[in-house]
Formats: structure tokens, sequence, C-alpha cells
């Protein structure tokens, strides 16, 4: 008996329950399947609809059967996908322990590759892409994913040929794991959002801490000012000295990304390069060609006389105030709006503040539906919108909603091609 066949008898005892089964859901299934686990999976909607080729009709129940909450009831792990929370109904009174794709990865891996875990409110896709950027234009194999992208998973299943595991991991993420441990863990910044999810600040920004949970010696940690008051050993990336360091040591008239925001994420990674080992003239390479993220204030071309930028992965009023103070001295044309998650959280005072510093303000969605705020025109649909309606010859025209897509859109990517869409009809 081989290792293999000896690792799936010994394992057949343990039994796994995946709740939900997309992009963390389905690698997750392959590989526990491989390694000889009885492996369940629960899922919204009728079964034939999402369970494909990915899994046996037999492993596969519909979230609210009463087969469902037996499987629950007789696991010893239950996997979350990120968007279920802990408190689902479906996980009332449950022994099992809680865990995610990104634990998995971690126990289960057989190879030591470096690992690098990025959080934070705003900035950390664009952050991870330029990292990940600079590591494959040095020649470098990495491994991408997590929030952004593929499962860890996939590293498992592909062969774990990468030498870099390099992760973008939301909150949701870090809420369950236990063991996991990076190599450079960082923490961009905290402001708050999720207010769906999490009661108060200090329940997020816990979540967020938890990247630094199983400190090791010899890894490094990396934090804004206000982080590395809230942990212990964290270095800073934005203060001072390290970004007047970033300007002596590369050329930035070629950088593309606008504002003191995007300057940050490429000290971030810079650094984090730096630490992987790359030279500095590899690193200025990427500076040079690096042309951001689609979706995050995106230079999508003109609109007669004013640059148009597509910011649709803005979810939050904070990451749209971080892109309007991209555009310091112009006049912004703001497109604001999307799904109110509660009136609680609607933060009128701060969407007031921001609108302030816009010289046209344009509002759609649920937003559109809000009385007393600043704005110039709305629209219940983005859809119906117009740039010929809407432009006073402004400098930029922003789309940087601030909300959640989910009113009009499945999710921020379709949102965003919807503005493409408008901008390509009039440009």
């Amino acid at each position: 008996m081989d290792e293999k066949q000896m690792g799936t008898i010994q394992n057949s005892h343990l039994h796994y329950v995946i709740f939900g089964f997309g992009v963390s859901g389905k690698p997750t299934y392959k590989v526990l399947k491989s390694l000889g686990f009885k492996v369940s999976v629960i899922n919204a909607g009728d079964i034939e609809s999402w369970r494909g080729d990915d899994a046996m009709a037999s492993d596969c129940l519909s979230q609210g059967s009463r087969e469902a909450k037996e499987r629950v009831d007789s696991a010893d792990f239950i996997v979350l996908s990120p968007g279920i929370p802990r408190d689902h109904e479906l996980l009332d009174d449950t022994k099992a322990a809680l865990t995610n794709d990104i634990e998995l990865f971690y126990q289960l891996k057989k190879t030591n590759p470096k690992i690098v875990a990025i959080t934070g409110s705003n900035g950390k896709t664009t952050t991870v892409t330029l990292l990940n950027e600079m590591l494959e234009n040095a020649g470098r194999k990495v491994f991408c994913g997590g929030n952004i992208g593929l499962s860890p998973m996939e590293f498992l299943l592909n062969g774990e040929k990468e030498d870099v595991v390099l992760l973008e991991l939301s909150s949701f993420q870090l809420e369950t794991i236990d063991q996991f441990s990076a190599d450079i863990s960082a923490i961009l910044n905290i402001t708050m959002t999720h207010e769906e999810r999490y009661k108060n600040f200090d329940d997020y920004q816990e979540a967020k801490l938890r990247v630094f949970k199983n400190q090791k010696p010899g890894q490094k940690f990396y934090g804004d000012k206000k982080v590395r008051m809230l942990a212990e050993d964290v270095f800073t990336y934005d203060n001072d000295d390290v970004i007047q360091r970033l300007k002596d040591t590369y050329d930035l008239s070629s950088w593309h990304l606008p504002g003191e925001h995007n300057l940050l994420n490429l000290s971030l990674a810079s650094l984090i390069a730096l630490d992987l080992g790359l030279l500095v003239e590899e690193i200025q390479h990427t500076i040079k060609s690096f042309s951001g993220v689609k979706n995050r204030i995106e230079y999508l071309g003109n609109y007669k006389n004013a640059k148009v930028y597509n910011d649709s992965k803005s979810t939050n009023i904070f990451s749209s105030e971080t892109a309007v103070d991209s555009f310091k001295g112009k006049k912004v044309l703001l497109i604001l709006g999307g799904q109110i998650r509660s009136q609680e959280a609607l933060n009128l005072n701060k969407i007031k503040i921001l609108t302030e510093k816009c010289s046209t303000v344009v509002n759609f969605g649920e937003l559109s539906q809000v009385k007393g705020m600043k704005t110039d025109f709305s629209y219940n649909n983005l859809s119906k919108l117009k740039l010929s309606e809407i432009f006073t010859n402004e400098d930029i025209i922003l789309f940087s909603p601030g909300f959640p897509s989910f009113d009009e859109f499945k999710n921020y990517n379709e949102r965003g091609n919807c503005f493409r869409e408008i901008f390509s009809r009039e440009k």
C-alpha cells in the first residue's frame, strides 16, 4: 500500500462539510476528496444549478433541507466560504470546528513556499496585483490568490509548483484561520466597512488583526502608523522617512497611478519585494509598466477635455474619498451610488464632506432615493446615465460608487462593465 492510499484510509473517518460552493468551495472539495475525507457540500438553490461536474450528487445538499442540517450536526469540520457568516442559522449549536480554504491550504501543503498575506480595508487588490507583477517580471514563480482570483487550494491541486504564494485576504477569510501563518504579513489600513457583518469597529478591527495571529521568529509584519499602535514588531510603510527613501531610490516620473494612497501602495509592495530578494532595477521596471487594476481608479480615456476613471470596486465611502483625494486641485464630477446596507451605516456626514470636495455630484441606485443629500443629477438605474447630460466641463469624471453593487448588479465587475459601456457609447 503506497503513502497516498494509506493516507486515504486514515482520513476516511473525518467528515468535512463545505458551506458555499464557489471559488473557494470547489477546489477545497477536490482536495479533501482526493485525500480520502468524507465530504458534504451545502449551497443555496437547486442542486443541479450549482453542482455541475464539480462534486458527486450524493455529496450535495440544498441549504434549506433537513439533510443539510443533519450533515452539519455530524461534521467534524465546517469549511466556510467567505460570504457565509459564522453566526448563520444553519450553524446554530454545531460542535464542528469552523475553518476555511486559507487555513486548509496552510495545513495541507507539502512544500514550503514563501507566504505573503496582505489585508486592509482599502488598497489591498492594487498592492497585491502590483507586487505580483513585480515578482513575475523578475522571473519568480508566483501563485497569486485569496480574495483576488483563485483559492490557494488550487496551488495544492496544481502540484505546488510556485515558490511564492501571494494572498490577498479579506476580514471574512481571516475570521476562521487557526494555524495559518505567513512569512510576510501586512495590514494596509483599517477603516470601518462591512457594517452588515460586524457589530462594531472593534469586531472588524479584531478580524483584520488576525493576520498577525500566529507570529513566529523571523517573520516580518507591516502596517500603517495606526496599525503599529495595535500590534507588536510592526514595520510602518507609510512614515515620512520611508516615503522619502522610496522617492530617492526610484524614478517615479512614469508612475501611472494617481493619488497619495497609490504611492503608499507602491511603498508597501516595493518593501516586500525587497524582502523577497528583488533588485531595485527589477522593481523599477514594474513601476514604469504598471497600469493599475481593472475597476480600481482605472483610466478609461477622455470624454471631451476630461479624463474618465472607473473605480467600480469602491464599495465604501472611505474608498471613494480616497479616490476623490487623488485628484486634488482638479474639478471632479463624482458619480456615487449603489445599495444602502442600512440607514445606520449610511454616514450622511461623511458623504456631505466628500461631495463638498466635488464640483458636480451624480447619485444613482438606492442612494438616489435618500433625501437631504447634495446632488446635481439622480438616476434610479446606472444604465440610464448619460455623460452628455451630466458633464459641465470638469477636469475629471470619476465613477466611484462608495456603496455595494447588489441593488442593480451581481457584483462590482458587472457594475464596472456597465459604466465602461456608458463611456464607450459616448466618447
